[in-house]
């Protein structure tokens, strides 16, 4: 092979490397986002589960940002945190 030959494929397998590498650093806040949104939607839906659930005994968590990113991020525990807060303050 010639110099330039090996000059080139150098220089395109160090450009696939940069390419892997900005794919990296792009796509790891996207899926971050993007599973913050699934688990804020699950949050959500046992947000409105619960307030189903509890209509008949007049207990409902009220449902905004907060709730629901409480509900997301901390998954079970931020449920139980909801609830308890709930019980303790009795708003």
């Amino acid at each position: 092979m010639s110099q330039q030959m090996v000059d080139f494929l150098i220089a395109g397998l160090f450009a696939l490397f940069l390419l892997m590498l900005l794919g990296r650093v792009v796509l790891r806040p996207v899926r971050w986002a993007l599973k913050l949104l699934v688990n804020s939607l699950v949050g959500l839906g046992v947000l409105m589960v619960i307030n189903y659930i509890g209509s008949p005994w007049d207990f409902t968590l009220p449902i905004n940002i907060f709730t629901v990113l409480t509900a997301g991020i901390l998954g079970l525990p931020g449920i139980v945190l909801l609830i308890a807060i709930k019980l303790i303050f009795n708003f």
